[in-house]
């Protein structure tokens, strides 16, 4: 076998050598994902965490404002404890009390005591902070605030103080060799380690229910420690003659082997997060490109290639979304793991897509003035309110929502046309745009409706 193509670069026998052992790792993931069962005795350090649920109600909104409020709130748990018939009004009095919006208060916050343990924990936090900022301003804390000062200006002459004259510097030659000779015969079981390590993690979370945090919890960590693995394997052998960095499929190999350990993971932690990724690195393999920028975000497609293979599976992703919606097959609690990287890479790539392909079909890169119109450009807004369309049957907002979005971005390059890109047509376009965020900023189920399926 060849380990150089002809352009100088590894072949791609050399990659998949390279990326046995990830790939290796990935069919352990999915194996777990398949049979989700513990085979490890769990860790005494993991026995007592609970970790979040994403169910439980944030306790610091069950806080009251004065204590006037948490009185009021106590007369109101008595009034529903001791059986009153006006429950509905007694509760709806309570959320006012809270200012709650994102969540309502229900009958078991208060018979279980959930109100009174959280207001019990807020004055407990307060108090422990009243005596922490009491005791900084007290006269033995002003004396131990000089001495850590002394401590930190001291501290470093004094141990170039202790290294010039015990001579550490004949110690430090001999750590320093001991380290290297250490790093020397472990680096190449690192990568083992880091797998093993990374999958250990991985049957520690199955102890934990699918709806507890702490399993999302060990997956996210599980993630980041296999793509560190990853990453120094691929860091240690760019210094060697297997630089699998040079490959021209290099990035498209790096984002499939994404896509194999990120979808196992997903499925175990039933984690939005993992399974946004997961998609991400879908579209990121066909060539989708995005980078954050100091004010926002920059997004495009590395070639036309890219572009129609995104476009396809876009169309793909939203027919599966529709279809699942009549069906009603995959169940909900699977479609709603990769619901956000579904919403976000699929109609958006189409319709990204179809804004540079209609800019190129006008001969107008800028969108300004151009020359002869093709119709072909009107082929993409049809499509999207075909979809739409298609959207508001099923009761899909994001794709009703997404459409509209789209189709309004796609007439404003008529608008530049016909007003042309002076001072009093930016002026319009700028009014008109405020409106638009004013509307939006009152309607945030449409904004939110965008990024789901």
């Amino acid at each position: 076998m060849r380990s150089v193509n002809r352009d100088g670069g590894p072949s791609i026998y050399t990659v998949i050598k390279a990326l046995a052992l990830p790939f290796i790792f990935t069919s352990c993931g999915w194996y777990i994902a398949f049979y989700p069962t513990p085979t490890l005795p769990q860790l005494n350090h993991l026995v007592s965490w609970k970790g979040g649920s994403s169910n439980n109600i944030n306790s610091q909104w069950m806080v009251s404002d004065t204590m006037y409020d948490a009185f009021k709130l106590g007369q109101i748990a008595n009034s529903i404890t001791s059986g009153s018939k006006d429950i509905d009004l007694l509760l709806q009095e309570a959320n006012d009390i809270l200012h709650s919006e994102d969540f309502n208060l229900t009958m078991n916050d208060i018979t279980e005591g959930r109100v009174e343990q959280s207001i019990n924990d807020y004055c407990m936090r307060r108090a422990r902070y009243t005596k922490i900022f009491k005791g900084a301003f007290s006269f033995v804390g002003i004396l131990s605030k000089i001495a850590i000062v002394g401590i930190l200006v001291t501290l470093w002459p004094t141990l170039k103080y202790l290294y010039t004259t015990l001579h550490l510097d004949i110690l430090w030659e001999q750590i320093v060799r001991v380290a290297a000779w250490i790093v020397h015969v472990i680096q190449p079981l690192i990568d083992i380690l880091g797998y093993t390590i990374t999958l250990i993690v991985l049957d520690q979370s199955l102890y934990f229910e699918s709806t507890n945090g702490a399993r999302t919890q060990l997956c996210i960590l599980a993630a980041g420690m296999a793509l560190i693995t990853i990453t120094y394997q691929i860091m240690r052998r760019d210094e060697t003659s297997l630089d699998i960095t040079r490959h021209r499929h290099f990035i498209t190999i790096m984002f499939i082997w994404g896509i194999s350990y990120l979808a196992p993971l997903a499925l175990i932690s039933t984690s939005q997060l993992i399974g946004f990724f997961t998609i991400g690195c879908v579209f990121g393999s066909l060539g989708f490109v995005a980078f954050p920028m100091p004010y926002g975000w920059v997004a495009g497609f590395q070639d036309e290639a890219s572009i129609d293979k995104c476009m396809w599976t876009s169309l793909v992703i939203t027919s599966f979304s529709i279809c699942a919606k009549v069906l009603s097959y995959p169940p909900r609690s699977l479609i709603d793991i990769f619901q956000t990287g579904l919403s976000v890479f699929g109609m958006m790539c189409f319709g990204l897509a179809g804004l540079i392909k209609s800019s190129r079909g006008s001969n107008d890169t800028w969108c300004t003035f151009g020359d002869v119109i093709k119709p072909s450009i009107f082929l993409y807004p049809f499509m999207w309110l075909i979809i739409g369309f298609i959207g508001t049957l099923t009761s899909l907002a994001s794709l009703t929502n997404t459409s509209i979005t789209f189709v309004c971005l796609w007439m404003t390059q008529f608008y530049w046309r016909l007003a042309g890109f002076t001072s009093v047509s930016t002026f319009l376009f700028s009014c008109i745009l405020f409106y638009v965020t004013l509307q939006l900023g009152a309607r945030e189920d449409f904004v939110k409706s965008i990024f789901r399926v």
